[in-house]
């Protein structure tokens, strides 16, 4: 078990609603990597980290783990440490 899935996975009553919350956060995270400055990247963590809750919430923990692992695979390594 692992951090996404450690809350008890219910099926979402709208697929929309779900396919909605994954791309918001898909955007937000390619988002926040390129931001040009440091205010840019910190709201757009708060607002990944608001948006990956509310997927927790809706039962989507394993594709928040996939997506994320995809993400941060293709995401190219920036200049500065985090």
């Amino acid at each position: 078990m692992d951090l996404w899935t450690t809350t008890v996975e219910q099926p979402v009553a709208d697929p929309t609603l779900a396919a909605f919350f994954l791309d918001r956060l898909a955007s937000l995270a390619r988002r926040r990597h390129t931001a040009l400055d440091e205010r840019q990247r910190v709201a757009l963590a708060r607002g990944t980290f608001s948006v990956l809750l509310d997927c927790l919430d809706l039962g989507l923990g394993a594709q928040v783990g996939a997506l994320l692992a995809r993400h941060h695979a293709g995401s190219p390594t920036r200049g500065h440490a985090r």
